[in-house]
């Protein structure tokens, strides 16, 4: 599988099947995934794996984390809700993403 859009160049392969089990998981959770523990971690490769590509997500742009209730969520920024939609067909609802990334 290839990268399917530039943001602004491809991700690794890794990292967007990283981003698209995101993106499936989103609806899951309101639209924006759990992390962690019983969260979309696991779906891919595993905790302790998928760490270095959730910062490389982060650094291109397309998500953030944000902590509620003791746990960690994920959410789309407009660039990563853009490609959800472009390259996987999936609509996020409005309040699931943010326009910028927060540092």
């Amino acid at each position: 599988m290839s990268a399917r859009t530039t943001w602004p160049t491809p991700l690794a392969e890794n990292v967007e099947r990283l981003f698209e089990a995101y993106v499936r998981d989103a609806d899951n959770w309101g639209g924006n995934p759990l992390l962690g523990e019983g969260g979309t971690y696991k779906t891919v490769l595993g905790y302790k794996e998928d760490r270095g590509l959730l910062t490389q997500l982060k650094r291109a742009g397309l998500v953030t984390t944000f902590n509620s209730d003791g746990c960690q969520f994920l959410a789309f920024t407009a660039a990563g809700a853009a490609k959800a939609r472009l390259d996987y067909g999936v609509e996020l609802p409005g309040y699931a993403y943010i326009d910028k990334v927060q540092q």
